[in-house]
């Protein structure tokens, strides 16, 4: 679709238009594990540089294609683990 609608050297983002945290993610990741996993935030770690908030803004490239999201974000979560779980 990119190849056929978009102008090339164009930038284009490709997004959900949906905010997910971090924490959203992991929480998501670690409710889909086959075993118990703790993990604990160390302070230390952090950056004050760290991003809050990274969203993408993919109208442009909607606008364009007419694309739209189909896949929900725990069904790639999800896909992402068996992807790796087969090769483990």
């Amino acid at each position: 679709m990119a190849t056929e609608k978009c102008i090339p050297g164009e930038v284009y983002n490709i997004g959900s238009g949906k905010v997910y945290t971090a924490q959203q993610v992991l929480d998501t990741l670690v409710s889909m594990s086959e075993i118990d996993i703790s993990f604990e935030l160390d302070p230390k770690r952090l950056r004050p540089s760290d991003v809050k908030i990274l969203e993408s803004n993919s109208t442009k490239f909607r606008n364009q294609t007419g694309w739209e999201p189909t896949h929900k974000i725990e069904d790639t979560l999800s896909e992402t683990l068996r992807y790796w779980r087969e090769r483990a």
